[in-house]
């Protein structure tokens, strides 16, 4: 550990399940007094906070294609589930441009 308590380095693994507790902790709570909540986020924060929302397994989680920039809206429940998995992107047609951007990076 370094400042801050934490880790100098974390595993998506480890990364999943602080987010696991963040959103046990916070989000839910915000969620359960019908606030609405904004999580900015990228890279592997964000591929794991939607594998602990959608309950995602570990292929699952490596099939992600998550792209940079378009928002990502999720609708919850009563007991917090996401009402679509997978949630629903402001603009679907940028989101898959993006997306399809994202797959192609390295491929040449």
């Amino acid at each position: 550990m370094h400042g801050g308590g934490l880790p100098a380095v974390e595993s998506l693994a480890d990364r999943i399940a602080r987010v696991a507790l963040y959103r046990a902790d916070v989000l839910a709570r915000q969620l359960c007094t019908g606030r609405r909540v904004l999580v900015v986020a990228h890279g592997n924060a964000l591929r794991a906070l939607i594998a602990v929302l959608d309950r995602l397994t570990e292929q699952e989680v490596e099939d992600l294609n998550i792209p940079t920039g378009p928002p990502l809206r999720y609708d919850f429940d009563r007991e917090l589930r996401p009402v679509v998995h997978g949630g629903g992107y402001l603009d679907p047609d940028s989101a898959r441009a993006a997306a399809a951007s994202v797959a192609a990076e390295g491929q040449a």
